[in-house]
C-alpha cells in the first residue's frame, strides 16, 4: 500500500473532524485502507472507516486517481455491510 496516499487522508480526516458533528472524529482511529472495484473489477475508490474503539463512526470514500475524498458521512458504510457479506460467503464457498 502507499502510505503516502494514507497520510494524505489522515489529513483530510483531521481537516473535516474540525467541523460540526465530524468533531466527533477528531482523535479517532482510521482502518486500513478497504480498496472497492466497480462491477468491471477495476479499482473504484478506496473506503476508511473512522473507529471509536471497534465500533464504526463514519467512513470516507477517496477517489484513487486524486487521492481526494469525495464522500463522507457519520455511520457506517453502505460497502461495510456489502463487504462482510461478501466475504463471509466467499469463505463459506471455500470452506465446503
Amino acid at each position: 500500500m502507499d502510505n503516502t496516499v494514507d497520510k494524505d487522508v489522515e489529513v483530510q480526516i483531521k481537516n473535516i473532524s474540525n467541523y460540526g458533528e465530524f468533531m466527533i472524529w477528531n482523535g479517532e482511529k482510521i482502518s486500513e485502507r478497504i480498496n472497492l472495484y466497480n462491477s468491471d473489477d477495476q479499482l473504484y475508490a478506496y473506503l476508511y472507516n473512522i473507529l471509536h474503539g471497534n465500533k464504526i463512526i463514519g467512513y470516507v470514500i477517496v477517489d484513487p486517481k486524486t487521492d481526494k475524498v469525495v464522500e463522507y458521512a457519520l455511520g457506517q458504510s453502505p460497502y461495510s455491510d456489502y463487504l462482510s457479506e461478501y466475504i463471509k460467503a466467499k469463505s463459506d464457498k471455500f470452506n465446503n
